[in-house]
């Protein structure tokens, strides 16, 4: 029983650490940049963006949602707040959708997977979009009664 169970620690502890660990990526590059879209528009950051470089996105309204897009199918954006580097925001998959929690300038980074693999040939188009503000909600209405009816001694 000992022996299996040696075993079995030994190999979690390889499975361990074989595993790949996925970073928030950071690129040391910039290319393109663009004032943050309003009223649903889509702005091009970028007709040439390879994907191992990040572009400043100026006037970003804190709050709002707004998707990045890579032209190529093989992209990973990650988003960060205060300088190149600085707060992160936000990654995954192109298209991303993102809530900007403060307003700023905010800097988008271009790489081809989670794993933060740089590709430094064929451009690739990148674009901003503020998605459309869900309706707000109705109006409460509030009842004030202007007659008393009926009343209660102690």
């Amino acid at each position: 029983m000992k022996r299996y169970l040696k075993y079995l620690i030994l190999f979690c502890v390889l499975l361990l650490s074989t595993m790949i660990s996925f970073g928030q990526c950071c690129n040391i590059s910039q290319w393109g940049s663009a004032t943050a879209p309003t009223s649903g528009a889509t702005t091009t950051i970028s007709t040439c963006n390879y994907l191992e470089e990040y572009s400043e996105i100026f006037s970003v309204v804190g709050g709002s949602s707004y998707t990045l897009e890579v032209t190529s199918f093989l992209a990973w954006v990650t988003v960060y707040s205060g300088s190149s580097c600085g707060t992160f925001v936000a990654d995954g998959a192109s298209p991303l959708t993102f809530t900007a929690p403060t307003s700023g300038t905010y800097y988008v980074h271009w790489t081809v997977d989670a794993s933060c693999a740089t590709a430094s040939s064929g451009c690739e188009t990148t674009t901003i979009t503020q998605n459309s503000s869900p309706p707000p909600p109705p109006p409460i209405s509030q009842c004030c009664n202007t007659s008393q009816y009926g009343s209660a001694t102690a």
